[in-house]
């Protein structure tokens, strides 16, 4: 699986995480444009498939903040970078 900002931004040239902030009607956006755009072509899903492997994913927000952003820890599924304590939402 991939992320949808690494879908968008291989698949569309949208770049997801360009705003100082995450837009939902953007994420709504993209996620309708690659529904509409792979539905019918599974040539193209298959060549999507390819791209996305091929392709390295952009650095994500948390990892530009290294994982903190105003004290607000963004490690939730990193628990080697979080440092709040908190459960991990990962299971191990």
């Amino acid at each position: 699986h991939h992320s949808l900002a690494h879908e968008a931004w291989t698949l569309l040239n949208i770049d997801l995480n360009a705003t100082n902030g995450h837009l939902a009607t953007q994420d709504a956006k993209a996620a309708m444009q690659l529904y509409i755009k792979y539905k019918d072509d599974e040539a193209g899903k298959q060549n999507a498939c390819s791209r996305l492997l091929n392709t390295q994913p952009r650095i994500t927000p948390a990892r530009a903040h290294n994982y903190n952003y105003e004290g607000v820890c963004l490690a939730g599924y990193y628990k080697q970078m979080c440092r709040c304590n908190r459960p991990s939402l990962v299971n191990d």
